[in-house]
Formats: C-alpha cells, structure tokens, sequence
C-alpha cells in the first residue's frame, strides 16, 4: 500500500524514473508471495484496503472536511458486514468454504470458552490449553489460536482486554483522522519549508495613474521573487554526506537495534543468527531505501513522502485487520510489532503535520535530554530482556538439537551424565518460564525408571513443569504415566489409583478425543486385573462405547488418521466382553 501511494507521489511530482523501481519491485515481491500462499483472505484484504485508499482519494475533501464522522461510518460498515458474516455462518456454517467453515469451528469453542471463563479470560497465549476442553468433536484440529484477534482478545485477555483494543482502535483512529490534513484550517497549511519574508500586498489608489501602479506592480513582484528565492535557501537541502543522509540513517538503525542483538547471539549458530537478525533486518533497510531513495544524487530522508503515504498505511492497516479477524497474524510477533509501529509512525507523522500550522508558543516539543534518556532506557531494556530469553535460547538451539535426536538406550544414570541429558537439564534450568524442555526430558526418563527414587526425581520435575505450565494436558497425562510406573515399584494400589485420578482430570481436558477414552479404558482394565476387583469394567466398558461415538462424528478427520474397520471390530468384542463381566 506504502508502496502503491509513494509511486503515485513520486509520479505527480515528475520524479525520475528511476525512483520508481525499488517501489515497483517491491510491489512485484509483494504480489507473487501473495499468488504463492493461495489465501483467499488476503487477496480480499488487499482488494479491500486499495478500495478504502481509492475512496479517500476520490472522497478527499468529504473526508477531510468531516473526518470524525467519516471514522464513525467506517465502524459502522465494519460492524455491520461482520454481524452479516456471523449471520450467515450460523445459518450456514459451509457457505464461504471449507477453511471459513474449520474457523468457525475454532470461534464456537472460542464462545463456549468466553461463556465459562468469564470477562478476564485465560491469560495470553493460553487458548491452547484450554482449546481442547471446548473444542467439538467435529472440529478436526486442535489449534493454539482461534484465527481471530476479536475472539483471541476476548477468550485469553477476556471481555475487558478485547474492549480495551476496541477503544484503543478507535481512539487512534479518530485522532489520525482529525489530524489530516484537509481537518486543519484553511489559513494553518503552510509551506513545507516554514514561513517566509511577509509581502505586503499593493494598496493602489484611485488617483493613482497608470505609470505609478505600474511601477508599485513591478516592485511587488520582484519583492516576492526574492522571498520566494529566500524561502527555497532556507530550505535543507539533502546530500550524500548531509545530516540527512539515507546512509547515515541506515547505520544509526543497525548500530542501536541490531548490533546489540547480534552481540547477544554471538554464540549460537550461524543459521540461528540469519533468521532471526537478518530477516528483521531487511525489512527496515529495504523500507528505508523505499521512502528515501529518490535519486543517487541525494538519497535523502524528506518528509513529504511519508506524509503522501499516511492515507495508504492507514488503509492498509484496515486491511490488516479485516485479514487477521480470519487469522492469527495480530498474536504474532512480527506482524504484531510491525502493526503497532506502522500504527504509532501514522500517528506522528500526522502530527508533526498538524503541528506546522500552529504558533511556536503552542507547540510542544520533548526536550532533546528526555528523549536520549527514554532511547537509552529502551535500548537497556531490549538488551536485558534479550539476554535474559533470547541469549539462552540461542545457546542452547545446537545441543537441544543433539539431544532430540539421540535415542540410544542407556541407564538412568548414563543417560543424565550424557550430552543429551546435560543439554535437557540445562535448557529446564535456563527457561524458567517454560516447560518444553521439561516435558521432553520427562519423556526420555520415563523409559529408564528403576527404582523409587528415580520415580521421585520425575515426580519432582513433573510437578515443577505443572507449575510453570499449569494448563497443559500433556503433563497431566505424564503424571499419571508416572504414578503408573510407581505402582510397579510399590505396588501400593494407591499409586495405581492416583494415575487413574490424574487421567480423569486428562479427560476433562480433552473430552472429544477418542484416543484418550481408549487408554483410560486400557487403564481401568489393568486395575480391575490387578486388584481382582470387577467393578472399573463397566466404566471402562463406558469408555470404548463413548470412543465409538466420538469417531463417528469425526466427519472432517483426514483418513490416516482414522481408525480403521479392523481396529473398531476389537473395539467393539472388547465392548461386549467388558459387558460380560
């Protein structure tokens, strides 16, 4: 959008042709990764926001003249088609296609999960693990995002963060628009370059003759010839080696955003490095080059093509949403942080716009210390948070690599004093606000139980991974794998019984899938053998009866993944001996 907006700018101004091919190629790149994702929903997004860019240019003094009212009208469009979508998926839920119909799916357990968590939600980044607890059997994936920042903000952050966003939307969006440039009053638009020398204008007289208004015509004349001369050698002119050089520019970025960030993953590897420095950077010296790069004579930074492009972004930010309310990009780092940037630079330089129309008495402008202070506490804090979660992460990438791929058996002991083991230990130790590593080391320990003691080091770290991930049903399913294994030590039926416990709560976690219903049954028949007691039959008889069911309404599941017809014919005898008993 940025770019489409800066050709046209480039364009009315007679620019040289060639400052238009970094922003058509650009848009060429744009277009083909769009063609490469086959997505329906951008094609539509993009459509969208070139139609809101294209109304604003047609409809410019309406919407300048009446910027309010014009952002008020566009929310009412969007609620209004949004209510009309709704409306049409509960009627049909298969009418916009295969994919809007998986999405509903994701937004009906999203609902279910708002009615019953309440108006604070689950917490960021939760919806996963609580996903699986209202997710219909219908519904063939079990997703970590409802592909939908309404229903994301309204199930993790609950009904008071999505109201929140709301306004916060709204509130920029009303100030981008009563900050544009048609809202500012006539005689408050000024030159680019400031003010310049006032002429006064000529005052002729009526008894004046001819020859003498001729004469004070002339001297007008050549009186704003000169301030017009003295107006343009006030103005900055841009230079290769000028303070407002691109190539300046671009060093003053990767010195105070990058250096620091290739600094702290100066360990890891390489790979590592390229993905997560490089692709951030590019972007940002690609896009520095896009709004500068006029000619080589004076790659320069003006102003005025990020002002011709505010009414682009903010269409294209449209489009982002309208996009991200069938996606998941808003909760993603990149896209999010991109969003929010693109969101505050509209919102400045709309500002710094306005603010050229008022006195000097009323500007207000942060002082030159407070806003070095405020650079540097940023730039501390992006090392320190970088050093304290990324810094690990990057050291650890080889060796957790090593350790995933190393099945070989070995002991208990062996195994903790190996590479492998090391590698796990270090990476539960480093993320301390994480329990993957955790959870796989429980994986690779579970196999190698011996003793009673072994049972309680995994307790241990069990419960440390439950208490760092206190919603996910995988450690829950651990823990009784573990209780499991303990009663082959003890044979304390107490321990059998306290797995069975953890894989009822395992059940609640996921009631729709049957794979879970099969291995509670597995296991309330191996505790009816082991304790001769008869009575856990009929429930785990109830089980592989409620398995039968889930997977025959499993209609969307991919046939792999289905069970097969020999493996329901045992599901059934099993039923019927069960019943038996």
């Amino acid at each position: 959008m940025a770019a489409l907006a800066l050709i046209m700018e480039r364009r009315r101004n007679a620019a040289a042709l060639g400052s238009l091919l970094i922003p058509a190629a650009l848009i060429a790149a744009l277009l083909l990764a769009l063609w490469a994702t086959q997505s329906k929903g951008a094609v539509a997004a993009c459509a969208i926001a070139i139609g809101i860019w294209l109304a604003t240019l047609v409809l410019g003094r309406m919407v300048s003249t009446r910027p309010r009212a014009t952002v008020f009208a566009g929310w009412i469009v969007a609620l209004v088609a949004a209510t009309a979508v709704i409306g049409l998926l509960r009627a049909k839920p298969d009418a916009l296609g295969r994919s809007i119909l998986f999405r509903y799916m994701y937004w009906q357990g999203a609902c279910d999960m708002i009615a019953d968590q309440g108006v604070l939600g689950v917490g960021a980044n939760n919806f996963g693990r609580h996903f699986t607890r209202y997710k219909s059997v219908e519904c063939p994936e079990e997703v970590e995002s409802p592909h939908s920042w309404p229903m994301q903000f309204a199930s993790e952050w609950g009904l008071i963060g999505l109201a929140g966003f709301l306004l916060l939307a709204l509130g920029t969006s009303l100030r981008a628009a009563a900050a544009a440039p048609g809202a500012l009053p006539a005689h408050s638009e000024p030159d680019r370059a400031g003010p310049g020398p006032v002429v006064p204008e000529p005052v002729i007289a009526p008894s004046q003759n001819a020859r003498s208004a001729k004469a004070t015509l002339f001297a007008t004349t050549k009186n704003r010839a000169n301030a017009e001369t003295l107006n343009y050698a006030t103005k900055p002119q841009s230079s290769a080696s000028g303070p407002h050089s691109i190539i300046l520019w671009i060093a003053a970025v990767f010195l105070a955003a990058f250096v620091p960030w290739i600094a702290t993953l100066g360990e890891s590897n390489v790979v590592f490095v390229a993905l997560h420095v490089g692709v951030a950077a590019l972007p940002w010296f690609v896009g520095m080059a896009l709004v500068s790069l006029q000619s080589i004579k004076s790659p320069g930074i003006p102003e005025t093509p990020v002002f011709a492009m505010a009414a682009a972004i903010a269409a294209g930010l449209v489009g982002f949403l309208i996009h991200t309310s069938i996606d998941l990009a808003l909760f993603i780092g990149g896209p999010a942080t991109t969003f929010f940037a693109l969101a505050a630079i509209l919102l400045a330089v709309r500002e710094s716009r306005s603010a050229e129309g008022e006195p000097d008495a009323k500007r207000t402008t942060p002082h030159p210390r407070a806003e070095i202070a405020a650079a540097l506490v940023g730039l501390v804090l992006i090392v320190a948070i970088a050093a304290q979660l990324a810094r690990p992460a990057a050291t650890l990438a080889d060796s957790l690599v090593t350790a995933r791929s190393d099945n070989r058996p070995s002991p208990w002991d062996v195994y903790n004093a190996s590479a492998a083991g090391l590698a796990y230990h270090e990476g539960h130790a480093a993320y301390r606000l994480d329990a993957t590593a955790g959870i796989e080391l429980i994986e690779q320990l579970m196999r190698r139980v011996q003793s009673l003691a072994h049972s309680e080091a995994l307790l241990q770290l069990a419960d440390e991974c439950r208490r760092r991930d206190p919603n996910n049903s995988l450690i829950t399913a651990h823990l009784s794998g573990i209780y499991r294994q303990r009663y082959e030590i003890t044979h304390n039926p107490a321990d059998f019984q306290k797995s069975i416990e953890l894989y009822r709560v395992c059940i609640d976690q996921y009631p729709t899938a049957p794979m879970r219903h099969i291995h509670f049954a597995n296991l309330l028949e191996e505790y009816a053998n082991a304790t001769h007691d008869t009575s856990p039959l009929r429930e785990a008889a109830a089980q592989l009866r409620t398995a039968l069911d889930l997977e025959s309404r499993r209609i969307y599941v991919s046939q792999p993944n289905r069970m097969k017809p020999l493996e329901l014919n045992v599901l059934n005898s099993r039923i019927q001996s069960l019943s038996n008993e």
